[in-house]
Parts: structure tokens; C-alpha cells; sequence
């Protein structure tokens, strides 16, 4: 029997509690024009003299400010001033996303009984990059990569019955075009397509379900090789502020990799979401903007001003009362869980869905929050001062720090981080490794202490799922 594709544009296997940005309606999807513009040629690739000009010294600024002095000689760059410069650079790190996976229909439904292929769609941005060879690893939302092991439909229920293929478009190759398809065999719907010309297959890395990241992986694309695609520019969601002019780009509606503009409405909040396979709730922290987002934005960017990554669109509202509330995984905790998932696939030689994590041993709590203005920047945060009420023993924090010790800084591997919030210490310890040494500076009985923390001992590390 004939195989039968259907789309569900921008799919979610979570049901995020009305929150989820991915679900939209099942169409059936055929065989339609191949989409291809006809062009030959090589482009001229910008990143690769970009590249070449930081590697001797030439230049020391992001691929934004490069490219915006590159349109304009007598260009002096000022952070902010050329948004449009920023939102084009970043078009060259994002991709749009389709998962295709077979189930299998028992009970009534419309298309009779046999195999059905379903599609789903999403977003990722690209992080890292070995563009001479093809090779890329993109990061997106675990909920756009897996596929749920059942869905209801028209009264039919189809059960997963083979693993999940990935392919990824970069801006403006997506070869987007409608056709008329027949549905249920007696009506017609105009549907929107993508071209297989293309289409980059890659494979799946690993994800954490419990913090909604995965990882695909591109090897030897010559699509990519002959690209503009470029890797992103990681900024810090550490310092953002609300009100910071931030710009999201995703694969909207599954039409097609698109921007939108915002600020950041609140620098952290926590979000309950279900997780990929809908039975569980999780509470995640978030950054939420009123930058509009659609179906298929989800794995998508959101972007500071400069063009730099500060976090991944995960969530939104789907309350009419509440528009343009969206949520965004901050990135300083996005790297750490896919560097784990990237170690620990690396390590296992397969496709990982649970990584370790480094556990301090210490429950912590806010005993004080203060505003603090910023008068070099005109910009409001909050501090919390963030202190030690009970260590565990046998942790690696036992013996070393004590219930009262107010955390003021860490440093891992060479790099000093101010506490300024709780979240940060869970965030930091994404990037420990088995044989780091974490330091802690803390406030003492009227002093400041510094602690070292090492993390030696597998039994300082716990799996994460």
C-alpha cells in the first residue's frame, strides 16, 4: 500500500498548557513542484572573508558589525543604531526544521487504514559550524524533534511505528510554494509546501526532555558548504534588562524563516509547560518578551540588538486575553545542557536522551532583594542576594561551604561569574566536568572566604532526562 504523507504544520508532541507554540492544523500533504529557482554558480561568500580578516587580527568585531561596516566604508558602528544590519546577519544562523516520522492507523478515519507519514515543523539556529566540510550542529527545542508515540485524528488513532528523519532549510532556500491537495478524497485544500532542492538531511544528536534542548547534527552538506550559513554569536542572557530591544527569527506558521521585534517584558519567570510526550509538568525558567511569535517559531532565536544569541523561543501564550507573551530558554543555560548533550553522545557514540549534570549539594535561598540602576547604562536590574541554608552531606560542597554563607561569585575554568540571582548557580553547573574545580568567593561571619569545590567523584554528578 501506498505510503500517505501528512503535515502538521508546526506540530508540538507537549501540549505546553496552552502554552506550547507549535501545534496547527493536520493537512494532507502530496507530492508536489520540486521548487527549484535554476541558479548555478558560487556565491560570494562574506562570513568566509570575515572569518579570515578576525583570524589574522584584522578585525575584532561580531559577523553584525562586520557586515554593516562591509555595506558601508564611512560606517561607524554604534550598538543599536543599525538593527536591520543585526537582523540580516542573524537570517545566516537560523534554519527552519521539519521532522518526518510513520505511524500507523487503527479505528475510523478518513484515510482509510495502512501507513501514514507525518510532518512537523520548527526551528533551530546553527552552533557551530565546520563550513568547509558541511558539517554543522544546530540547536532547537526537544518538542519540535520528537515525535509523539501516538496521535488522534479525525477519530483514528495512529501509533509511531518508525524512528523520526530531520532535514533543515536555510533562509531563503526554503523553495516555499502552494498547491491544491486532496483531503479524505472528496475535498481540496490549498496547502503550503517546501522544495526538496534544498532539503539538508542531518540526524539527531540528543535531547533533554526535562529542559526542552536537542541537538541535530549536518555532515558533509554541499548545500552548506556553498552557503552564507554562518555559526551564532552567543551573547550573555546573564545581563539583559528589561526593556532591552531584543528581535526574534524562526520558522513562523511553518511558512518560512521570518523576524519580528520586541523587548524583553520580564528577565526571568518561571514557566509550567508539559513536557514532549505530555505527561509530565515541568517548571522551567524563562525570559519573556512581547516579540510576536507564531506556530513553527519554536527552537527559534531571539537575538539582543547587536545580533547576538541571548536565548531559544520555547513557549507562548495562546490566550487571546494574553498577547505576545512569549518564553525564551536564556542561552547561558541553553550552552551548558547541549555541550552536555554534545559530551555525552560523543562519549556514548549514539544518540543520547539523558546527560549528568553537576549537583553543588546546597539548598540556597533570597535573604535580601535590592534594586540596583546602573548609572553608565540607565538600566534598572535586581539583585538577590543569594544564601546557603543547609549542605548535604557527602556533596562536594560538604565540609567546604556552611549554612549562612552568602554566595558572591564562582568561577569555573578561568571565568568569573557575579551571583547576582539563585538560577545562575544551576545554570553555571551545566558546564562542570568530572575533574573540575569550581570557586566559590562567599561572605563569612563578616568576611569574605573563597572555596574550592571539587567535583572528582561521579557521585557529584546525577542524570538528567
Amino acid at each position: 500500500m501506498e505510503k500517505k504523507k501528512i503535515a502538521i504544520g508546526a506540530i508540538s508532541a507537549a501540549v505546553a498548557l496552552a502554552l506550547i507554540l507549535s501545534v496547527v492544523a493536520i493537512v494532507v500533504c502530496v507530492v508536489g513542484k520540486d521548487g527549484k529557482d535554476g541558479r548555478n554558480g558560487e556565491d560570494f561568500n562574506l562570513y568566509a572573508v570575515y572569518q579570515e580578516l578576525v583570524a589574522e587580527g584584522e578585525f575584532s568585531g561580531t559577523y553584525a558589525e562586520f557586515v554593516a561596516q562591509y555595506l558601508s566604508p564611512d560606517y561607524t558602528f554604534e550598538t543599536g543604531s543599525e538593527l536591520g544590519v543585526s537582523i540580516n546577519a542573524a537570517l545566516t544562523s537560523v534554519v527552519s526544521i521539519e521532522m518526518e516520522c510513520n505511524y500507523r492507523v487503527s479505528g475510523n478515519s478518513l484515510f482509510g487504514g495502512g501507513e501514514y507519514a507525518f510532518t512537523s515543523d520548527g526551528s533551530g539556529v546553527i552552533y557551530s559550524l565546520d563550513k568547509e566540510n558541511g558539517d554543522a550542529y544546530i540547536i532547537t527545542n526537544c518538542h519540535v524533534v520528537y515525535p509523539s508515540s501516538q496521535i488522534s485524528y479525525e477519530g483514528a488513532t495512529y501509533t509511531a511505528s518508525g524512528d523520526p528523519t530531520y532535514k533543515v532549510w536555510l533562509y531563503g532556500q526554503e523553495g516555499l510554494y502552494y498547491d491544491w491537495v486532496s483531503v479524505g478524497g472528496f475535498q481540496q485544500e490549498l496547502q503550503i509546501f517546501r522544495s526538496e532542492a534544498y532539503a539538508i538531511e542531518c540526524s539527531l544528536v540528543g535531547y533533554v526532555m526535562s529542559e526542552d534542548i536537542a541537538v541535530l547534527k549536518v555532515e558533509n552538506s554541499d548545500i552548506l558548504k556553498n552557503s552564507l550559513a554562518t555559526a551564532v554569536t552567543i551573547g550573555d542572557s546573564d545581563k539583559i534588562a528589561v526593556g532591552d530591544e531584543v528581535f526574534l527569527i524562526g520558522n513562523s506558521l511553518g511558512e518560512g524563516i521570518a523576524a519580528s521585534r520586541g523587548i524583553v517584558s520580564v528577565e526571568s519567570e518561571i514557566v509550567p509547560i508539559s513536557n514532549s510526550e505530555g505527561d509530565e509538568t515541568l517548571q522551567i525558567r524563562a525570559i519573556r518578551t512581547d516579540a510576536a511569535a507564531s506556530p513553527g517559531n519554536s527552537g527559534g532565536g531571539m537575538f539582543d540588538k547587536s545580533g547576538r544569541l541571548i536565548g531559544i523561543l520555547f513557549a507562548g501564550s495562546s490566550d487571546e486575553d494574553s498577547q505576545n507573551m512569549n518564553d525564551v530558554l536564556p542561552v547561558n543555560r541553553v550552552c551548558g545542557i547541549a555541550d552536555s548533550i554534545l559530551d555525552a553522545a560523543a562519549e556514548s557514540g549514539s544518540s543520547v536522551t539523558s546527560v549528568q549534570k553537576a549537583v553543588l549539594g546546597v539548598t540556597v535561598y533570597s535573604s535580601a532583594v535590592t534594586q540596583v540602576y546602573d548609572d553608565e547604562t540607565d538600566r534598572l536590574y535586581t539583585h538577590d542576594e543569594v544564601t546557603v541554608s543547609e549542605v548535604s552531606r557527602g556533596s562536594a560542597s560538604s565540609g567546604k561551604l556552611q549554612a549562612g554563607d552568602v554566595l558572591v561569585s564562582v568561577t569555573l575554568n578561568g571565568k568569573t561569574v557575579d551571583i547576582d540571582h539563585s538560577w545562575q548557580i544551576g545554570e553555571i553547573l551545566w558546564q562542570v566536568r568530572l575533574g573540575d574545580t569550581l570557586s566559590l568567593l562567599v561572605e563569612r561571619d563578616g568576611g569574605e572566604v573563597s572555596v574550592e569545590l571539587s567535583f572528582d567523584s561521579e557521585s557529584y554528578f546525577t542524570s538528567v532526562d
